[in-house]
């Protein structure tokens, strides 16, 4: 009886190392690649910026610190992105304007654009987080309205204006994570000081 029991017992071990291999493994026997967080939200520290001299180092991270996107197809053609980004009055209203910039990535020419224009009332700031694409591999900050509104996408082009839910800053590798850490920091701080903003200077 005894034996049985320890018999038992070594039947029941050896199966959950098996289960635990078949979890960590996929299906060619590799090691599986740690699970990423697709999204993450660092606690970001009150500024003592106006919101002017904190949207001036959100523009300029973007302009002069982050390289261009990587390649994707873009109809006949791969093209890379570039991003700006600026505040002001849209019908009277504050507004987000995050420019997006396509240029051919093998010449590295500019040949069309948009505009996703985000109204600051619609906002979510709490939405503003860093993200990951599924796999993993690339990374992007993205901001979202709040529920039930939306921003709007501008092309360059006779196409027209179109309503979306979301606006993704990226993709890139994660050589980039230090320079989009502090692009969202100072996102987050500019969006609590959006109520200090003076459009009358």
């Amino acid at each position: 009886m005894k034996f049985a029991y320890i018999l038992f017992l070594l039947i029941c071990l050896a199966a959950c190392q098996n289960q635990d291999s078949k979890g960590n493994t996929s299906g060619d026997g590799t090691a599986n690649e740690q699970t990423i967080p697709t999204s993450q939200k660092p606690p970001v520290a009150p500024s003592s910026e106006s919101p002017e001299q904190l949207r001036n180092l959100a523009r300029n991270i973007l302009r002069m610190e982050l390289p261009n996107t990587f390649a994707e197809q873009r109809g006949d053609r791969q093209a890379v992105k570039s991003y700006s980004f600026k505040v002001q009055k849209n019908n009277g209203r504050p507004t987000w304007i995050i420019k997006e910039k396509l240029h051919d990535s093998a010449t590295n020419k500019l040949y069309t654009g948009s505009d996703y224009m985000l109204l600051w009332e619609v906002v979510d700031a709490n939405s503003i987080q860093i993200v990951n694409t599924q796999d993993g591999k690339w990374t992007g900050i993205s901001i979202r309205p709040t529920p039930g509104n939306t921003f709007v996408y501008h092309p360059y082009t006779q196409e027209p204006d179109v309503a979306v839910t979301e606006v993704v800053i990226g993709w890139y590798d994660h050589s980039q994570d230090q320079t989009l850490l502090r692009l969202y920091t100072n996102l987050k701080q500019l969006a609590d000081k959006m109520g200090e903003w003076d459009f009358e200077k």
